[in-house]
């Protein structure tokens, strides 16, 4: 079994998430897993987009309503950009996650808090990567020296990345 599942998260924000966390800064920059273990059936069939729809639906209506009720926008007490990031309409998508269960002491008792550690943004950076690797080598097979080269000897010079 692998330690890495498909899961929906969202920043926890003690104004939505309860003031008990407040203090504690580690804990205000973690994500909260609303959702692991994500089986294939679901992820194939248009029930996940539901409910991702829905979640990024009711956070944008608490954020609004939380501005109307208070007259100040919304914030963080650790995440300066909150509301950029959370006014995105892929803010609640689905992740490659890591779970990890969290003992979190609340007045006489220990609450268990499920945090997650996201992974897919390794994914995102080697897609950027490949992206700008592969724009540099079809400019380059266009250039018209290169053609050039091509037409005389049959192939391409050698492309350096680096």
């Amino acid at each position: 079994m692998s330690k890495y599942n498909l899961g929906l998260v969202e920043i926890i924000n003690p104004r939505f998430h309860g003031s008990g966390y407040y203090n504690n800064n580690w804990l205000n920059t973690q994500y909260l897993t609303y959702e692991s273990n994500i089986n294939i059936e679901d992820f194939y069939c248009d029930i996940l987009k539901e409910d991702v729809n829905l979640l990024n639906t009711q956070i944008n209506t608490n954020m609004l309503r939380y501005e109307l009720n208070n007259n100040k926008e919304m914030d963080h007490p650790c995440i300066r950009n909150y509301k950029k990031i959370v006014s995105k309409l892929n803010f609640i998508n689905l992740e490659i996650i890591e779970t990890k269960s969290v003992i979190y002491p609340q007045d006489e008792t220990n609450e268990i808090i499920h945090v997650s550690i996201l992974k897919t943004f390794w994914i995102r950076i080697l897609q950027r990567k490949w992206k700008k690797y592969y724009k540099n080598k079809i400019k380059f097979m266009r250039n018209i020296k290169n053609l050039y080269y091509r037409e005389i000897h049959g192939k391409y010079p050698s492309f350096n990345v680096f």
